[in-house]
């Protein structure tokens, strides 16, 4: 499922379950504006576990955060940079419990 399918899907469940529209990499705000299709700040669905290692599409494995940092990512299992402190605990919890 796209990013952007997730977005759709899952965005207001997820900024509700961790507190807003914000990147949890980098905590800018986000946007899910459709006139700004190519914005830096454009709100995408991260997985925590990526698919590409087994990871499975579900809440608990879904966070949101800007288009750069999405795509700085990759499929790395886990972003290297700052994440938010108040998501950073239930990121890590997941993440534990994936392994």
């Amino acid at each position: 499922m796209s990013s952007h399918t997730l977005v759709q899907r899952f965005g207001a469940k997820i900024a509700a379950r961790d507190g807003g529209w914000y990147c949890v990499y980098c905590g800018c705000t986000l946007t899910n504006d459709p006139k700004q299709p190519n914005a830096a700040n454009k709100a995408c669905v991260d997985h925590i576990h990526p698919q590409a290692r087994g990871g499975k599409d579900d809440m608990e494995n879904f966070v949101l955060c800007c288009r750069i940092c999405n795509s700085k990512k990759g499929s790395k299992a886990i972003y290297p940079l700052r994440i938010r402190q108040a998501v950073w605990s239930w990121v890590a919890d997941r993440f534990t419990r994936a392994y």
